[in-house]
């Protein structure tokens, strides 16, 4: 699953939930826009889960559920990139794949690892294989069209 979203100035981190099995292989994608406001945000990403081992340092901020341990992922520079289904463009900073050691629920945390948080547009993926339901193939013109309003493109680009 992808998402699209925004975090606020306010350096608040935010919080997706997944529940996978022991075993299963999961991707975590972060990218971010290319349009000119969101040039100096560069978001990070932590993975909350059982049986994790700790790496990297987690921003206080964070909350860790009890008995859950961390992986903060560092962005990368940003590389751009091109999706490959549309013609919606991005830059990407992270791609982690790791086999979930528990079954369970895991978090995936986006923050900012800044004492001045600008804010900015992001985008998410958690997961290991693409697939479209019935709904996604029929709004998939209107998709289209958010992809490219949200990579600051219109869509006759």
């Amino acid at each position: 699953m992808g998402f699209v979203f925004a975090l606020n100035k306010d350096g608040d981190p935010q919080y997706y939930t997944f529940s996978v099995t022991s075993g299963q292989r999961v991707h975590v994608i972060l990218l971010k826009s290319m349009e000119a406001n969101d040039s100096s945000f560069i978001p990070m990403v932590a993975i909350l889960g059982p049986g994790l081992k700790n790496q990297g340092t987690l921003l206080n901020k964070v909350a860790l559920p009890s008995g859950y341990n961390w992986q903060a992922i560092s962005s990368g520079h940003p590389v751009p990139t091109c999706e490959p289904f549309s013609p919606g463009s991005f830059f990407g900073l992270s791609d982690t794949a790791f086999n979930v050691p528990s079954t369970g629920q895991y978090y995936v945390v986006v923050y900012e690892n800044s004492s001045t948080p600008t804010g900015g547009h992001y985008g998410l993926t958690i997961g290991d294989r693409e697939s479209y339901t019935i709904d996604e193939w029929v709004l998939l013109p209107v998709n289209l069209i958010n992809i490219y309003s949200w990579g600051g493109q219109t869509f006759l680009e």
